[in-house]
């Protein structure tokens, strides 16, 4: 009799299971032929030194502490922009200039502080010399030299508020020599980075102490992942990361997150990256793999390689004249990819496509297969 051919895989399967019930355990003996028609394929297991944790968006920082901002001590109107966000600077570049009454006030304090320093220097050399000739006395000497602390103090904080608006020593000293007022305050980068906001416009008032650039050193950038409880279990400090799958683009995680977020349910593991390469920018979204050494020799198959029974795990080989179930310790799983510990020789062919077919064989005698 002439045989359906849609019934064959029906048909074959029956004979497996039949073959299976008669008393093979962890052997189904399924033949080339038989298998091809099950649709089973196998692919070779591959010996990994690493564990890839998991594989989870994030999203590239920087961190607070390579963040400046570039303040204003007084009140003014920004006269001139000479960088725009986006623009990279050097230390000491100049960024912008301010109008301000109030800096004018400053430079006049310091110079009259420096004027009145130098006199009451004067006098209290003058003094000493009348104290060492017994021409005035211990009360007199004391009080010049009061006088002459309290000048060098008022002249310190004079010099503290202008060095605080960006004017350096050569310019201090020049002031205190020349007495000439500068009309504009010069703004200047205090590290070399990369301007990241512009907070002032020109020609607009921009208060005491207000912000007008924030600069940023990009040589450190972080990278936050969000990942499940259950991977941030198994991450520690010190791990590496690879962002976007780039064996160059690695990081060291510097800490895991103790507190689980509400609405995404997810941990938040950061990552330092240094030097940070030039392809990366802050505010951009990454996807990142977190690896951990594997401490015990350990293989990568398929994630649709690994099947579950009673809470266990196993993989089908192929072998013996039809294929082995053998159980496996799963060690991670990136979501393409498993990392396990078998029984078997890396280079062993598992089963990657038909797995269904071959578990339903093996639990076919089982009560509440899985």
């Amino acid at each position: 009799m002439k045989m359906i051919p849609r019934l064959l895989p029906f048909l074959l399967l029956t004979t497996l299971v039949d073959a299976y019930a008669s008393g093979i355990a962890a052997e189904l003996p399924v033949d080339q032929a038989s298998a091809a028609r099950l649709g089973i394929a196998t692919a070779r297991s591959e010996p990994v030194s690493e564990l890839v944790l998991t594989n989870a968006p994030g999203r590239i920082v920087i961190p607070p502490s390579q963040l400046v901002a570039v303040t204003v001590p007084v009140s003014g109107i920004l006269a001139a922009a000479n960088v725009a966000t986006g623009d990279n600077v050097s230390a000491g570049d100049v960024l912008g200039t301010l109008h301000s009454p109030d800096f004018i006030a400053l430079q006049r304090d310091f110079a009259e502080a420096s004027a009145a320093r130098q006199l009451a220097r004067a006098q209290l050399e003058r003094d000493r010399g009348l104290f060492d000739q017994g021409i005035i006395s211990r009360r007199r000497l004391d009080e010049t030299t009061a006088d002459g602390a309290s000048a060098d103090m008022r002249f310190q904080q004079a010099r503290q508020m202008l060095t605080l608006s960006g004017m350096d020593d050569a310019a201090l000293a020049k002031l205190a020599a020349s007495q000439r007022l500068e009309p504009t305050l010069t703004l200047r980068a205090p590290i070399a980075g990369a301007i990241v906001s512009q907070l002032a416009e020109v020609g607009a008032e921009v208060p005491a102490m207000a912000a007008v650039y924030r600069i940023a050193d990009l040589s450190t950038l972080w990278v936050e992942v969000n990942v499940s409880p259950m991977d941030a279990g198994n991450i520690k400090p010190g791990m590496e990361v690879r962002i976007g799958g780039d064996d160059t683009l690695r990081g060291r995680v510097l800490q895991v997150g103790s507190v689980v977020d509400q609405q995404a349910q997810t941990v938040m593991v950061r990552a330092q990256i240094m030097p940070a390469p030039q392809t990366l920018r802050a505010g951009q979204f990454v996807s990142a793999e977190i690896v951990a050494k594997a401490a015990r020799p350990a293989m990568s198959v398929p994630v649709q390689s690994v099947v579950r029974n009673g809470g266990k795990t196993y993989v089908f080989t192929a072998g013996g004249g039809g294929f082995q179930v053998l159980p496996v310790n799963v060690l991670a799983n990136d979501g393409g990819r498993v990392y396990i510990e078998a029984g078997f020789s890396p280079g062993a062919n598992v089963v990657v496509d038909g797995v269904a077919a071959l578990k339903a064989i093996w639990l076919a005698d089982e009560d509440g297969a899985e």
